[in-house]
């Protein structure tokens, strides 16, 4: 994709691999996601759930943890099985 800017004002991460995830947890959790392998930490959910990562390597990880209460669930997505369509 090029010249998203929903993504970034900077215009280098305007193009590139997008990946759209939603992520549900009960009601009152928190959700943090971060793109294991990728330029920053973990990002805290809106209450949308919707995650958009840009994917520049299929050896990153997209990481979710939810917590609630003191407890919390990771669930760890794997990207090596994804193909990036040729860039261009």
């Amino acid at each position: 994709m090029t010249g998203y800017t929903g993504y970034s004002g900077s215009a280098e991460l305007q193009s590139g691999h997008y990946l759209a995830l939603h992520a549900a947890a009960e009601a009152g959790a928190t959700i943090t996601v971060e793109l294991v392998g990728g330029t920053s930490g973990p990002v805290t959910l809106d209450t949308d759930g919707v995650s958009i990562g840009r994917i520049t390597d299929t050896s990153q990880s997209v990481r979710f943890v939810a917590s609630l209460n003191g407890m919390t669930q990771t669930v760890t997505l794997a990207l090596s099985d994804l193909t990036l369509a040729p860039e261009g």
